[in-house]
């Protein structure tokens, strides 16, 4: 895993679409690397670590503008803690925010790119997506705000 080269992906985008600055929640592994290292320091950060995800998350409701996953949702197994999992992102992204995803090959069953947008739909829709080889896919969704 290249967590450096998913970074420059979504902060490429992030420049295209002049979105710099803000709150950001990176939800992360307790043993993996904080991939907000690798970002400008443009961000007020809060870190989330992903053991805890299938509970209701310790924020606020539309607190962040962005936020960061990468290799976190992938290790939501059953259908509930993935239903479970973007609830509480709905609930915490500001309205228009932004979500961004990648997944990494991993030795399960990676979803399809329809079956990871259709996951999230109609709550977010996907705005840009690249596969990358050597770190799997990555998705970048805006919450839909005129879905309650």
């Amino acid at each position: 895993m290249n967590t450096k080269a998913v970074i420059e992906y979504f902060e490429s985008f992030l420049k295209r679409v002049g979105e710099r600055k803000g709150a950001l929640l990176n939800i992360h592994s307790g043993e993996g690397e904080s991939a907000v290292m690798y970002m400008e320091p443009t961000y007020e950060v809060s870190e989330f670590d992903a053991d805890t995800v299938h509970e209701k998350w310790p924020y606020a409701d539309k607190g962040f503008d962005l936020v960061l996953d990468i290799f976190c949702y992938e290790h939501q197994r059953t259908d509930e803690q993935k239903a479970t999992y973007r609830r509480e992102l709905k609930r915490v992204m500001k309205d228009d925010g932004l979500y961004l995803l990648s997944l990494a090959n991993n030795e399960w069953r990676l979803e399809t790119k329809e079956e990871v947008e259709r996951g999230f739909f109609p709550s977010f829709v996907l705005v840009d997506y690249t596969l990358d080889a050597e770190n799997g896919p990555s998705y970048i969704f805006r919450k839909n705000a005129s879905v309650l």
